[in-house]
């Protein structure tokens, strides 16, 4: 788990669009079902389509990131 939350990490802080050092991944709740991962960052624009632009990127590379850790979602 800590592995696949140093990758999340890692491909934040290498994003051109976010604030470097600054990113946040950490569990905030386990089950025997689930375990909730938060995943907190700036982006670097203050023009909302850039935002969901980036936001969109930042979806996709996190569930590539799961894809090559085996992790499937709910």
């Amino acid at each position: 788990m800590q592995q696949l939350m140093d990758a999340l990490k890692h491909k934040l802080e290498n994003h051109k669009s976010i604030e470097a050092g600054r990113s946040i991944v950490r569990i905030i709740s386990l089950t025997s079902a689930a375990v909730n991962v938060e995943v907190f960052c700036y982006v670097l624009t203050s023009d909302w389509d850039q935002f969901c632009s980036i936001q969109g990127e930042l979806f996709l590379a996190i569930n590539e990131v799961l894809k090559s850790a085996s992790v499937e979602l709910a």
